[in-house]
């Protein structure tokens, strides 16, 4: 195993997962006559007290899932930055709420990671992040 682990490109279920995440909580309804896309996030943010809390820790689920997959630290930072841009924003009342139907912090945030599960699958790495190397004893492996 190495040292330094590489990235691993996430599995159809974790990518159906994040997309259904996204969906529910940016854009799952729909204002009638209008180009207006929101969903349980900013529903929830409407709750005094709670509810950009409970928003914020659904936000962290994507940055669980690129940590899980060892994603880069850029990525991960752009993730935890609008997470917080989101919390902070959200806590103002009336200001919060409209900025949470369009800044859609999940959906931003699931976009990134499903590009960069794209780059590692063009790239050829598999499961492992070690692309299609030899395995038998008498092969190399390349050290990165």
């Amino acid at each position: 195993m190495s040292l330094f682990p590489h990235p691993s490109p996430l599995t159809d279920h974790e990518r159906n997962r994040l997309q259904r995440l996204s969906r529910m909580m940016d854009t799952h309804f729909h204002l009638p006559g209008t180009n207006i896309h929101f969903g349980f996030d900013a529903l929830i943010g409407l709750i005094p007290g709670i509810g950009d809390g409970a928003s914020m820790l659904l936000s962290l689920y994507p940055l669980k899932v690129a940590h899980q997959h060892r994603y880069s630290s850029l990525v991960k930072l752009r993730i935890l930055f609008r997470i917080l841009i989101d919390f902070l924003i959200g806590l103002v009342p009336v200001i919060g709420d409209a900025f949470d139907v369009w800044y859609k912090c999940i959906k931003r945030n699931v976009e990134d990671i499903l590009r960069e599960d794209q780059k590692l699958r063009e790239c050829g790495i598999t499961k492992q992040g070690m692309g299609d190397f030899p395995n038998s004893p008498g092969e190399t492996r390349p050290i990165y």
